[in-house]
């Protein structure tokens, strides 16, 4: 049976409590990590060291930046391990069914090394054909940008990839492993959980219309203002992501991609 870890504020203990409150109630114990606070001036050099200022002139926060290096301690954590996989959430989702049967690698394909759990609101494009089934669930690649950390499983060959591309950032760290138009996905497979089994409090506030309960954290940094050309830069960057997810396939495979579909969360 293979770890799993939530990542959380050391500031933040309600959370913590909600989180290992609801684990605990499908019989998984969450291991906790203790996330890097952007707001400690402490682990500003941290911070610095990994910010990239090759593309977008030092927009992303220390917000994005402190997420990106608390996902950088885990994969650590799981390398410096004898464990072959971890399971990874951030301190703010909610869990589908049958959380427990997941963290059991024994259903996971060879060669697959990278598993989304989370659902969000958007519309990927994954496989036609599903490479495994688990508890009602099916396996699928992902052959689109579909962002978010809130939950997925990572192996140690993905761990030490995800170090690697990470060393320097200059977009969050959803973009640099679940984005396609980055190298993880272009280069690497990556594969997504049919249906979610964990979601963003956010993301399902906003399905079920009402307030968001946990409306601060690390999971959603916000990003400082831009100059005018660089967010119109942006806007046509993620204009051309979309039409490159439209009309291709994962540079890596010539497996089939169906049509952009909902990924439901039970």
């Amino acid at each position: 049976m293979m770890r799993a870890v939530v990542i959380n504020l050391g500031r933040c203990p309600d959370r913590l409590e909600r989180i290992l409150k609801l684990a605990g109630e499908q019989g998984v114990k969450l291991e906790v990590i203790t996330a890097i606070d952007g707001q400690d001036p402490s682990n500003k050099a941290l911070l610095e060291k990994h910010r990239s200022i090759l593309v977008n002139d030092r927009i992303i926060s220390d917000g994005d930046m402190a997420c990106a290096l608390s996902h950088r301690k885990v994969w650590r954590n799981l390398l410096d391990s004898d464990d072959s996989w971890m399971a990874v959430f951030e301190d703010d989702v909610h869990f589908g069914s049958n959380l427990s049967e997941l963290l059991d690698e024994a259903w996971i394909p060879p060669g697959v090394e990278l598993i989304k759990l989370e659902g969000r609101a958007n519309q990927p494009r994954i496989g036609s054909t599903p490479l495994a089934a688990i508890g009602g669930r099916r396996l699928h690649r992902l052959g689109s940008s579909y962002l978010g950390t809130a939950g997925y499983l990572i192996s140690r060959r993905a761990a030490l990839r995800s170090l690697a591309y990470t060393e320097k950032m200059d977009v969050p760290v959803d973009s640099i492993m679940f984005g396609a138009g980055r190298s993880m996905m272009s280069r690497h497979a990556v594969h997504q959980l049919v249906p979610a089994a964990c979601i963003q409090e956010i993301v399902l506030a906003a399905i079920e219309a009402r307030e968001d309960e946990l409306p601060t954290s690390i999971i959603r940094p916000t990003v400082g203002k831009r100059p005018f050309h660089k967010s119109l830069l942006r806007r046509l960057k993620r204009q051309m992501n979309k039409i490159i997810d439209a009309v291709s396939k994962p540079r890596n495979t010539n497996e089939a991609m169906g049509a952009p579909q909902s990924i439901p969360f039970r």
